[in-house]
């Protein structure tokens, strides 16, 4: 569930033949810090995504009962 790609599980699997436990640490920390600012980017974009569905749902649920749109700058 941590989202990481067969690549990077491969070579994080690599890091386990070194029997180095410090160095396996620290790759994997470094991976997992990678992966959450990924996903906070992801979150942010989806936040901004789901904002503008709901402005349109709305202009289009106003348009369908006859009000009038609201300005066209809220939408960006």
């Amino acid at each position: 569930r941590l989202g990481f790609s067969l690549n990077d599980i491969r070579e994080l699997f690599k890091l386990y033949d070194t029997k180095d436990e410090k160095r396996q640490m620290a790759e994997f920390l470094a991976r997992l810090e990678k992966r959450r600012i990924a996903l906070e980017q992801q979150r942010e974009d989806i936040e901004i995504m789901l904002t503008e569905i709901n402005f349109f749902a709305s202009q289009c649920q106003r348009a369908m009962d006859g009000a009038p749109p609201e300005a066209a700058s809220k939408a960006a």
